[in-house]
């Protein structure tokens, strides 16, 4: 991240899963009736530092499956670990999604029982009241904080401290810090005294429920650990059930973050109706998680799956949503909720109708019962937003424990029922498993995207910078650090944990909601670029008093004007006889040695390093999209940097000074049919004659068709891919909406001959700027939802397709016939590759999460907008119009496995600057280089926590939970070596693992102390 300063400085300091399924459509119980089932949508103290390393590994990726179970349950002391049978490409190859009604289970079957099913081991029911609280959806979280869920909070402390038979979970803990900020002690008193008798459970623990299918998984570690930690730290207690039913479908990485955080078991409920069939024939809704690459058992965590259609009490008892709504209280009259669609709606129990009543509900507890491979059940009672008032909250429970008395006071129903929490279900679960020797098996084995990730990577920046101001903060010029760091830090690590709820990074919430979300981002961004200005200040010895509120002197080289601004470059002024400073800050735990650029104002400057010694340089005209002025008159200038690892380094951009050469400028050729470009001033251009134009390097080879200004070809001197057509196309639809993608047909394309071209070519930096001509507002009436995609196909090129997990892992995806297209539609979080029979890969790398498909044998085409004018009715009420200007970037990667360069893995240099944000993979065995006998880790040598500073010592290391939280080696799934390494500060870390540990820092003047 380059910072600019308005005056010169020193130089710098050294510090050394989810199932490929199209989702459900509903959106929690936003509409009771469900949708027909063929309707899809796509879808510390100041001297401790904290330090979470992920593994290095190879450039290969692996083609495992995104799930793999393990056929027992873990915990059982009998239980034998064994490959996992099969996994969800299995399960998919399997199923013919016929769409079969299914009666009062739409999506499912009769669902019957014979009545001894329970006569060895008797029914035991838990039902758990929750409230599903989204922090902004149609409100924003203040405004759903203020109108609901602080409410609900105080019934529930107010309701369960009545009888200690009532419980409740909860999840959303920006909802429970917002609460106790404005509780009395004696409210707070409560809740902690709830929690502690096991009335009140809470579950995740994380700042919201996160999306699982665009959120990095920096990001998902940031809100998990932020809402465990403040959770840890004001109530005493450490969340071990994971409580996840409103995203859109469940990611491998999620289950692995949370194994390693230290939770036991987890439970999901948005997966395809067609899969929860097919498992719940086979009794398979619960099972073993374990990631596709591991081989030695570590990372199993026990998964339930819900059966039916969501989450609201209709769709929980039981199978026959008709029947479980009349046990939904809060709609009998008088209540705010609608009643029930079925037209049988819920009476107040009494003597006289209990008996009826309750063998009405214990056999849909029954038939639900025969879907699992126990007689432990778990009925979730809640909704979104429920128990909003003591009244609706004394109804549920009022009514229930009358149910649960007659039940349990029969023993000839061979049954139980009461209230509980998920804990409470695990653990009988277990109890049960272990008395009876039960195998628990399973068979299965745009826009503020953009800003998230620019949020991410500055978070990322800016905790590592305050870690190492910890280890300096002996030094006097450390003595007083601004007392707003420490709460930017946490403001920051707030707001983006907020944008990871999985109705903000997914575009699923109102336009005022996702201008909250903009907004809190973007203020974020400020907080954190104030906080590295004034950091790199004490870094570099500018010295501040606490409480300093004068400007610093640096400022970012980028900015943005308000939440929903594209960034722009500030510009350097360099006027004659000035020196300027340009100080690059690397996040990452490798030099860096690649080309940088800034913007100046004028074009004759020269670039100097720290010990102001002349560097080659080169200047090209900055450009903008806007076909009328594309030149903005500014210049962008280009040198090669080198920075250290985790480290600062600065350069000089200076006018006038005597005896360096200025920077080069780079010669333009222009295509222009509309005659609107003319040569920009201090360049020499000439006119593109050629149908089509070239731009090549040392490796590579680039050609573009000039008239539409598409990418054609990609070659290199090891493999070349005939690209037979790119195009930038649209779908249109008529009954898509925020949550459902459903095109009329394949997209067409919408450019045409006589776009703009310029190509800049220097000596350091080639470029190629086209405005290709689009016919889109010609062809569509702007009241058409349209989704704009680019399309890539090659020519006879038999692939298969992987796309990255949370940017942790790769999971190989299937192209099936027997779904529509938005079924084949994939989250791309970052990457997508397709690989040939012959070793031939190409990977697209994204800034931001998009959807991606493979439609067609050597066909890849990623989504990058939507407009959709129409509400697709579920639930969120309108389009999606708010779309904004943006920058889509894409890394192309050309991979062969038949090379003769050096092996990359063993050069500490890669030949490509792309491959440093490539993410952490594991082997692929078929893309071993041909003619080596094996694939050999990066990691093969381990690390030393304690020589990885210059100016730091590290004087202990201890290992930890992702999230900090847990030392208990054990529980968290690692191997014994993981403790003993630490101590010793000698670290291995397997390829495809993070792992974390905490450091204490301190400089190392005073490391004799």
């Amino acid at each position: 991240m380059p910072f600019s300063s308005r005056r010169s400085a020193a130089a710098g300091l050294n510090p050394s899963f989810p199932p490929p399924n199209p989702q459900p459509n509903n959106h929690g119980s936003r509409g009771d009736a469900p949708p027909p089932p063929s309707s899809t949508s796509s879808s510390q103290t100041s001297s401790e530092s904290a330090y979470a390393s992920p593994s290095c590994s190879s450039f290969s990726s692996s083609f495992a499956p995104p799930l793999s179970l393990n056929p027992c349950f873990s915990a059982l002391p009998h239980c034998e670990l064994a490959p996992p049978d099969i996994t969800t490409k299995d399960l998919y190859d399997k199923i013919q999604f016929l769409d079969e009604d299914g009666g009062p289970w739409k999506q499912g079957w009769r669902v019957s029982y014979k009545g001894n099913e329970w006569d060895d081991e008797k029914l035991k029911v838990f039902v758990v009241p929750h409230s599903h609280n989204d922090p902004g959806w149609k409100l924003t979280v203040e405004e759903y904080y203020d109108r609901q869920s602080r409410h609900i909070l105080d019934t529930i402390v107010e309701t369960l401290s009545k009888d200690n038979r009532r419980k409740f979970i909860w999840e959303e803990m920006s909802y429970l810090e917002r609460w106790w900020r404005d509780a009395s002690g004696a409210k707070r008193q409560s809740l902690i005294n709830l929690v502690q008798n096991g009335q009140l459970e809470i579950v995740g623990g994380g700042w919201v429920m996160n999306d699982e299918a665009n959120s990095h998984y920096f990001a998902i570690i940031e809100q998990i650990t932020e809402g465990n930690l403040w959770l840890n730290e004001t109530v005493g207690v450490i969340p071990r059930n994971s409580w996840s039913i409103d995203p859109f479908g469940y990611s491998s990485t999620m289950a692995y973050l949370l194994r390693r955080m230290g939770f036991e078991n987890m439970l999901i409920q948005r997966t395809h109706y067609e899969l929860k069939k097919e498992l719940a024939r086979h009794k398979n809704l619960e099972y073993v998680w374990r990631q596709s690459w591991d081989a030695e058992e570590t990372t199993d965590i026990f998964v339930h799956m819900m059966p039916f259609y969501s989450y609201d009490i209709p769709h929980t008892c039981g199978p026959e949503p008709a029947v479980c709504c009349q046990f939904d209280f809060a709609r009998m009259r008088g209540f705010v909720y609608e009643r029930c669609p079925w037209g049988e709606h819920p009476v107040e129990t009494a003597q006289e109708n209990v008996k009826e009543r309750a063998l009405k509900l214990l056999d849909q507890y029954r038939k639900k019962s025969v879907l699992y491979r126990t007689n432990t059940l778990l009925v979730p009672l809640g909704d979104d937003f429920r128990y909003i008032s003591i009244d609706e909250a004394e109804a549920q429970f009022r009514n229930y424990q009358m149910l649960f008395d007659y039940i349990n006071s029969d023993p000839t129903l061979n049954a139980e029922a009461k209230f509980g929490t998920l804990d409470d279900y695990f653990r009988t679960l277990r109890d049960e498993a272990d008395r009876i020797n039960y195998s628990l098996n399973s068979e299965i084995g745009p826009f503020f995207k953009a800003v998230d990730r620019v949020l991410e990577q500055t978070l990322r920046g800016a905790e590592m910078m305050m870690a190492f101001l910890l280890g300096h903060c002996q030094r006097v010029l450390c003595e007083k650090l601004p007392t707003s760091f420490a709460y930017k830090l946490i403001s920051a690590r707030r707001n983006l944990a907020l944008f990871q709820h999985h109705d903000g990074v997914t575009g699923t919430a109102k336009d005022h909601v996702v201008e909250d979300y903009g907004t809190r981002m973007h203020m974020a961004l400020q907080d954190l670029q104030i906080f590295m200005s004034k950091a790199f200040e004490v870094m570099l010895g500018i010295r501040h008093e606490r409480n300093d509120q004068n400007p610093a002197n640096f400022e970012p080289a980028q900015t943005r004007s308000r939440f929903d601004a594209q960034p722009i470059h500030r510009a350097i002024s360099a006027h004659e006889g000035t020196v300027q400073a340009v100080v690059l800050f690397n996040s990452l735990e490798q030099i860096r040695n690649e080309v940088v650029m800034v913007v100046v104002e004028r074009p004759d400057v020269t670039v100097l390093d720290s010990n102001w010694t002349c560097i080659k340089s080169q200047i090209s005209p900055e450009l903008r999209h806007d076909r009328k002025r594309i030149f903005t008159g500014r210049h962008r200038l280009y040198w090669r940097s080198s920075v250290p690892a985790m480290g600062l380094q600065t350069y000089y951009i200076a006018n006038g000074f005597v005896g360096c050469e200025k920077a080069k400028p780079a010669s333009l050729r222009i295509s222009s049919p509309s005659k609107l470009l003319s040569c920009p001033h201090h360049y020499s251009c000439s006119n593109l004659e050629s149908d089509t134009v070239e731009i090549s390097n040392n490796h590579q080879r680039l050609t573009f068709n000039v008239s539409h200004g598409l990418l054609n070809k990609i070659s290199n001197k090891n493999v070349q891919l005939n690209i037979v057509r790119e195009e930038i196309s649209m779908y249109s639809s008529t009954e898509s909406g925020a949550y459902l993608f459903k095109p009329n047909g394949d997209a067409e394309p919408i450019t045409q001959a006589g776009g703009e071209m310029v190509i800049s070519e220097g000596h350091l930096v080639q470029e190629v700027f086209s405005y290709p001509n689009t016919a889109w507002r010609k062809l569509q009436s702007p009241t058409v939802p349209v989704y704009i995609m680019v399309k890539v196909a090659y020519r006879n090129l038999s692939l298969r397709k992987n796309i990255m997990l949370n940017f942790l892992g790769m999971s190989r995806r299937e192209t099936y016939d027997k779904i529509p297209v938005q079924g084949n539609y994939y989250p791309m979080p970052s990457l997508a590759f397709m690989q040939g029979s012959k070793g031939e890969r190409f990977s697209v790398h994204t800034r931001q999460s998009l959807g991606v498909a493979s439609l067609k044998n050597g066909w890849l085409e990623i989504m990058l907008d939507r407009r959709l004018v129409r509400d697709d009715g579920r639930g969120l009420g309108q389009g999606v119009m708010d779309n904004h200007p943006m920058n889509v970037v894409f890394h192309i990667l050309v991979e062969s496995n038949i090379s003769s360069t050096p092996n990359p893995i063993l050069n500490p240099h890669p030949l490509s600057p792309s491959s440093l944000s490539s993410g952490w993979r594991h082997w692929d065995s078929s893309f071993c280089r041909k003619g080596r006998s094996r694939c050999s880790a990066i990691a093969d040598e381990p690390v030393n926590l304690f020589d990885m500073f210059n100016d730091i010592a590290v004087l202990s290391a201890k290992a930890t939970s992702i999230n900090f939280l847990h030392e208990e080696i054990d529980m968290l799934g690692y191997s014994e070596q993981f403790g003993i390494g630490a101590q010793e500060g000698h670290v291995f870390i397997p390829p495809m693992e993070i792992q974390a540990y905490k450091l204490r820092l301190q400089p190392k003047e005073y490391n004799t102390f």
